[in-house]
């Protein structure tokens, strides 16, 4: 039985899932995290894509646009 959480298993009564309360199948919880990765992915790919966009395309620096940005990185050595 898997009504004792510390047992691993039972001869008898086989291995006993990782939760007992564990009702849903495998492909259900393998598909759950194929959408969570490709969420992930494609918002990392959109960052990447405007800070290509961004770094690239706008070729100006920002210093030329903003002042302040010069001089609040600007080293005093």
């Amino acid at each position: 039985m898997c009504n004792q959480p510390y047992r691993k298993s039972d001869i008898e009564a086989g291995p006993c899932p990782l939760y007992p309360t564990m009702l849903e199948s495998p492909e259900l919880r393998w598909s759950f995290i194929r959408k969570v990765y490709s969420i992930i992915i494609l918002q990392l790919l959109a960052t990447i894509v405007v800070a290509f966009v961004f770094v690239f395309v706008f070729g100006h620096p920002f210093y030329h646009v903003i002042p302040a940005v010069l001089y609040t990185t600007r080293s005093t050595r």
